[in-house]
């Protein structure tokens, strides 16, 4: 730790090239420039680096196929949290846990309808593209 007498004052000037008032140190960046004003919001470390986090099964996977793991996944994210309110709703008797089932049952029904509606339109869409191929 350094001696008190080593610290840049107040009052003393070294930090503020004797104008009395402190100010806080011009930053520099590790490129050698300095800024203009300090930034409010730091930027992430890692936000100038590729991202290649995709797992390795997914990078090999059609657009299609993403899109239908994407669908699966929400469906089993749905039903698993349909089995975890509807078995508190039973368990602790809570009003709400009971709201929160209906919602969540709501929910899975509603994303269900939604996937129908899409098989639906491709079918069409397959059906029409055949028709006119004909």
């Amino acid at each position: 730790m350094p001696a008190p007498s080593d610290r840049p004052t107040r009052g003393s000037g070294r930090a503020t090239g004797g104008s009395g008032a402190y100010t806080r140190p011009r930053l520099v960046a590790s490129d050698g420039v300095v800024e203009a004003e300090a930034r409010h919001r730091r930027a992430h470390h890692t936000a100038e680096l590729p991202r290649h986090h995709v797992a390795a099964e997914v990078a090999y996977l059609t657009p299609r196929e993403a899109v239908r793991r994407r669908r699966v996944n929400v469906l089993y994210g749905l039903v698993a949290t349909n089995a975890v309110t509807l078995f508190l709703a039973f368990t602790t008797g809570s009003a709400v846990i009971v709201y929160a089932f209906s919602a969540a049952f709501l929910g899975l029904a509603a994303y269900c309808y939604v996937l129908v509606q899409i098989r639906n339109q491709e079918y069409l869409r397959r059906y029409l593209q055949g028709r006119r191929a004909a």
